[in-house]
């Protein structure tokens, strides 16, 4: 293959293989290159720093560990794929992302996430773990999706089945009730939280009436990476979080969580009637 060179003010042709001791190097700007730095291995150098390492067995794109992010345009979306290095996070449709893995779209106009098992069986679409340890999961089969938690006896202790359900149950507040953000104000059933955390307090995440502060996550230039976050989100020493405002930090209920109460106390009534059955 020939390759065509700038020589001064002219141009030649090699038709020979060039052979290039370490790196090409961009004319006024000698922290720019392409360096040949190991045997079937090429990087690409911005500022210094490695942006792109390709090798014959991967091509790794900020090789260098820097504050550098990487983004992928999509026909109309800016940003269908951002990560996001100083802070350690991915996002799709955003650069700015409140978790680890954020996706900012329409869900309106297409399906969020899609998992299509070819197996024809199913199995466990997602496991959710602490420090190694399976905590629960999300499984499917032909017939139907669990959402499972942990529940083996092998995990727990002082494990109790003479206790009053029927007393517990009745504090409970069962009640209809419409949300706010529902314009069609339809009334559903269900529970307050609060009321529900002093009766079955595993079942509620969360504290009454409790905000956080919010702010600005800045880069060291200025440029903003994140507004109306918690100071938490910042993860980059190099980053600065400005308070801006308050939010709200709702309570959620978990209400599988009322299931065991609901159960024993069918069992104590049932034991009730059978005994007046009898008298």
């Amino acid at each position: 293959m020939a390759l065509t060179k700038v020589i001064g003010e002219g141009i030649g042709t090699l038709t020979d293989d060039l052979t290039i001791p370490d790196k090409i190097i961009h004319a006024g700007d000698t922290d720019t290159a392409i360096r040949f730095s190991a045997a079937n291995e090429v990087k690409v150098e911005t500022g210094g720093d490695e942006i792109v390492k390709f090798s014959s067995g991967a091509t790794v794109f900020n090789n260098g560990g820097v504050n550098m992010d990487f983004r992928v345009e999509g026909d109309t979306d800016t940003e269908l794929f951002f990560i996001d290095a100083g802070n350690e996070k991915v996002s799709i449709g955003t650069s700015t992302s409140d978790g680890f893995l954020h996706i900012k779209k329409n869900y309106q106009s297409d399906i969020g996430m899609s998992m299509n098992d070819t197996s024809g069986s199913g199995g466990t679409a997602i496991r959710f773990k602490i420090n190694g340890t399976t905590k629960g999961s999300i499984a499917y089969s032909g017939s139907g999706t669990s959402f499972n938690t942990s529940s083996d006896y092998r995990l727990k202790e002082n494990v109790s089945y003479t206790w009053d359900a029927t007393s517990r149950l009745k504090q409970l507040k069962p009640a209809r009730f419409s949300w706010i953000n529902d314009d069609t104000n339809t009334l559903v059933d269900g529970f307050l939280a609060h009321e529900v955390s002093s009766i079955v307090p595993e079942a509620i995440t969360g504290e009454k009436d409790d905000t956080q502060d919010v702010g600005t996550i800045e880069d060291k230039d200025g440029n903003v990476k994140a507004e109306n976050v918690p100071e938490k989100v910042k993860q980059n020493k190099e980053h600065t979080w400005t308070k801006t405002g308050t939010e709200n930090v709702y309570q959620e209920i978990d209400q599988d969580k009322l299931v065991p109460l609901l159960v024993k106390t069918i069992q104590e009534l049932e034991a009730r009637i059978t005994a007046l059955e009898s008298a």
